[in-house]
């Protein structure tokens, strides 16, 4: 366009082909009236998406925060169908192993974190409407919040399930009907 010319452009006759994504359009800069301001412009079109990626690299021990999230936009055929799509989705979560930065991430790529690691101590906890039993145990398995592991019991060596309710605790329950006489 010429230089007083005002930088604007409009689109006349824009077609679409759904099938081959390709494109087809007269660009008008300025008003049009100048020579050289009408142009055919082709080619392809994509549609993209916006998906959170990690900052930085990050570690399967380490649990993902705000901050260490921003939004990207990329090609919609780009990214593996299983991708995560909302941020809120990794906030508080862990890597399942340790995940590069600047790439979508998938569901099966986090879990909860860990509150009970493998081997650690852990207060079981049984509960009932007239009794509350404490004892102390050494975790068989990692688990998150929520996760049935198994626990060894470090009086009677027995090996017995667990819920994973907080870190270093876990609840368990009867194995039948507690007789309350």
């Amino acid at each position: 366009l010429p230089g007083e010319e005002m930088a604007s452009v409009r689109i006349r006759r824009l077609q679409l082909d759904q099938q081959t994504r390709r494109f087809s359009a007269t660009l008008i800069g300025g008003e049009g009236r100048t020579r050289g301001s009408r142009v055919n412009a082709t080619g392809r079109y994509h549609r993209i998406i916006d998906v959170p990626v990690l900052v930085r690299r990050m570690r399967s021990d380490e649990v993902i925060g705000p901050s260490d999230i921003r939004m990207i936009t990329v090609r919609a055929d780009r990214v593996d169908m299983n991708a995560l799509q909302d941020a809120e989705d990794l906030v508080g979560m862990s890597p399942l192993r340790s995940l590069s930065a600047q790439r979508p991430i998938k569901r099966s790529d986090i879990r909860s974190p860990i509150l009970v690691p493998k081997g650690s101590l852990v207060t079981m906890v049984f509960r009932t409407n007239r009794m509350l039993l404490t004892a102390q145990g050494r975790a068989l398995q990692n688990g998150s919040k929520g996760d049935v592991i198994r626990i060894l019991n470090a009086k009677t060596h027995k090996t017995i399930d667990g819920v994973v309710v907080n870190t270093g605790t876990v609840t368990v329950k009867p194995l039948g009907r507690v007789a309350l006489r």
